[in-house]
């Protein structure tokens, strides 16, 4: 199925959303998806509307994973590249990522009607498997590539299903 360009976020929200988030100055732009490369290593979140019904999947790159959770909690840049380069995010930047995910539940609420946070994958676990199946099957998504000041840039895709 091809992807459908898809206008429910505009970049210039998205950036409110990380900068409001993260206190740091935010550039966003069109990007590309994230989840259909081979080799990619990923972190996602799926948004529930009710008690199981997925409404939405978020996905980002280990480069967005690590700079954002990182970044939210004034972890050193160092860090956030020492993970990209382990190719896995350390505990602490996991939990960072799912608080990310957790607010990004708000944002995302406010556009598609009331979704909370379902599940958070990273790509070294089955579930994420399933959440790219179910990306594949689905054609609205919004792609985007995201600047975090003093920190770096990484990509991200949101699908809505």
């Amino acid at each position: 199925m091809s992807k459908v360009e898809f206008e429910f976020i505009k970049p210039v929200e998205l950036q409110g959303f990380f900068n409001m988030l993260l206190d740091k100055s935010i550039s966003v732009k069109k990007g590309k998806s994230v989840y259909g490369t081979a080799g990619t290593i990923l972190c996602a979140a799926s948004y529930l509307a009710g008690e199981s019904s997925i409404r939405a999947i978020v996905f980002f790159d280990l480069p967005l994973a690590c700079y954002a959770s990182a970044s939210l909690s004034m972890v050193p840049p160092a860090v956030a590249t020492d993970s990209i380069k382990s190719r896995a995010l350390s505990d602490s930047l996991i939990d960072n990522l799912h608080e990310v995910f957790n607010v990004m539940s708000s944002f995302l609420s406010h556009r598609l009607g009331r979704v909370h946070l379902g599940k958070v994958a990273a790509s070294t676990k089955s579930s994420i498997t399933e959440l790219i199946a179910l990306a594949q099957e689905h054609s609205q998504q919004v792609d985007a590539e995201v600047s975090i000041a003093g920190y770096g840039t990484g990509q991200m895709s949101i699908v809505v299903l």
